[in-house]
């Protein structure tokens, strides 16, 4: 009898672990969007091929965008920000029928810059757009007065 009950219950542990696992459509649909964006950033951010990372875009971003445009973005990321060092995935947003991949990046002149990358479901860029952030310094000054406020 308990070797039954030992059964039934590892067959229960296999069906439940099956269906929590199971894949969904979207985590296809992200697994390919995601390889598309960090194909490109790694063209575009990391090795500065403008050439080659203007062919990667999806059809809508050739057509938004010319061959002396993305040159004049990738010189001026070079500029401002440098090569991008390390990346990591922050957050996925679905948008009808675009979405949104952001990343947390290093480059060499800011050490965090918010990477959002637009790609249709096919997992083409269509567009993109890099935000530097300021991390906030505290003065010196103010952590010496809250000290004396707490005496």
């Amino acid at each position: 009898m308990k070797k039954y009950i030992l059964a039934f219950c590892l067959a229960c542990l296999v069906a439940m672990s099956a269906n929590v696992f199971a894949a969904t459509p979207e985590a296809e649909t992200l697994s390919v969007e995601q390889q598309g964006a960090q194909k490109w950033m790694e063209t575009m951010l990391v090795k500065a091929d403008y050439k080659t990372a203007l062919s990667q875009l999806g059809e809508e971003g050739q057509k938004a965008l010319t061959e002396k445009q993305m040159k004049e973005k990738q010189q001026e990321i070079l500029k401002n920000l440098g090569k991008m060092q390390k990346y990591q995935f922050n957050a996925w947003i679905r948008l009808g029928k675009y979405d949104r991949i952001v990343y947390a990046a290093q480059f060499e002149k800011y050490p965090l810059v918010q990477c959002d990358i637009i790609t249709n479901q096919k997992g083409q860029v269509i567009d993109f757009g890099l935000s530097p952030i300021q991390q906030q310094k505290q003065d010196a000054g103010a952590d010496k007065d809250k000290k004396k406020n707490k005496k």
